[in-house]
């Protein structure tokens, strides 16, 4: 019998410590004794004006209705989305308009099945009772998807990689151009790499489309490689006034500058790449004295793979710093009285949780 447990599930966990371990609550008492003098003293101005924070509280108190987008971690004005998708389910050969609500009739065949499996001891009561599901609010009009799958939809990936391992079998493995001139063709979901060998009028039928590239090699016998940006490419890099951890930034400009150095082949496309890269992080505040100490080339880095150490997850906060300090002064309380612990002879580990953000508040 299949149980949550063999599913990879589990609901929330309401388990606390308990009290009682009086070496801890030592170490407690002296970090709030720690910061009970600073408290009122720790300001620090907040990274929006008090017209964007208006405007915040507008956008909260009306009617628009702001949804995260299905890919990305951008938002979407659903105001001006609506129009869009009324646009689309128009087109009757990929949707097909329904007389009325098939949610209660597919409720009901799911749970024919897990009753079914439940008899034949295959799901338990837990398992079942997990893959039930309350119907959400719907619209008045309802449609069926008639070709294809909808985005993020479970069987999405299986379809694609059926419909292509079916291209491959019926059209290019009886393609004579295909196996004359493939040299190597590997193959994730949708997304191809392939090498052809012979000229490039041979070549074009099998890999010329607008979803194919065709890679270059120069006069070295190297593959010469370029940055690929989409047309529908936006500056989404964070911002530098974001309320986010100076090292989160520092790497974030370090990493960019790094991987284009990698990617790029050519020195003089190099430079010129560099410098797109940097336009983007200027639009986004970053100061010109930080980017261009980034433009140097990267060194080659490897994973320093320590101990484990004990996490501290807290929000982060600028004055964290004063925080981890008082944790280091009195780390020796638990160190002494449990010395048969290994890792409270280590350091602990700070690490920051992302506290709400505009999108959390706005959805």
């Amino acid at each position: 019998m299949v149980s949550i447990t063999h599913l990879g599930l589990r609901n929330k966990s309401n388990f606390r410590p308990p009290q009682g371990f009086h070496t801890l609550e030592t170490f407690i008492d002296f970090l709030q004794n720690s910061f009970h003098t600073l408290r009122g003293r720790l300001f620090y101005p907040p990274n929006r004006s008090a017209i964007e924070h208006q405007a915040l509280k507008s956008l909260q108190e009306d009617d628009t209705l702001i949804k995260p987008a299905e890919k990305g971690s951008t938002i979407v004005v659903m105001d001006k989305y609506l129009s869009e998708i009324s646009q689309q389910l128009e087109d009757t050969s990929i949707y097909s308009r329904l007389p009325r609500d098939p949610t209660p009739s597919i409720s009901a065949k799911i749970d024919d099945i897990l009753h079914k499996y439940s008899n034949l001891r295959i799901l338990d009561s837990k398992a079942c009772d997990y893959h039930k599901k309350k119907n959400a609010i719907t619209p008045d009009t309802f449609f069926l998807q008639v070709r294809g799958t909808a985005m993020g939809s479970n069987v999405s990936l299986p379809y694609a990689n059926s419909y292509m391992a079916d291209f491959e079998d019926t059209v290019n493995y009886k393609n004579q151009a295909f196996v004359s001139n493939v040299l190597l063709w590997k193959r994730y979901i949708e997304d191809i790499f392939a090498l052809g060998g012979g000229h490039i009028g041979v070549l074009a039928p099998v890999f010329l489309s607008p979803q194919h590239t065709i890679v270059q090699i120069d006069s070295e016998g190297y593959l010469s490689t370029d940055l690929h940006i989409k047309t529908t490419d936006r500056n989404s890099i964070l911002h530098y006034q974001s309320f986010h951890p100076p090292s989160v930034k520092c790497s974030i400009w370090t990493s960019q500058f790094q991987q284009v150095s990698r990617i790029i082949s050519d020195n003089s496309l190099r430079s010129q790449r560099l410098n797109e890269m940097s336009s983007k992080f200027s639009k986004s505040g970053y100061p010109p004295s930080v980017l261009e100490n980034s433009k140097t080339p990267p060194k080659s880095t490897h994973r320093k793979h320590s101990d484990k150490r004990i996490p501290f997850v807290h929000l982060y906060h600028p004055f964290a710093f004063i925080l981890h300090k008082a944790i280091r002064k009195h780390w020796h309380i638990l160190s002494t009285a449990h010395p048969s612990i290994s890792k409270f002879h280590k350091p602990f580990l700070p690490c920051f949780k992302r506290p709400p953000n505009l999108k959390d508040t706005l959805i």
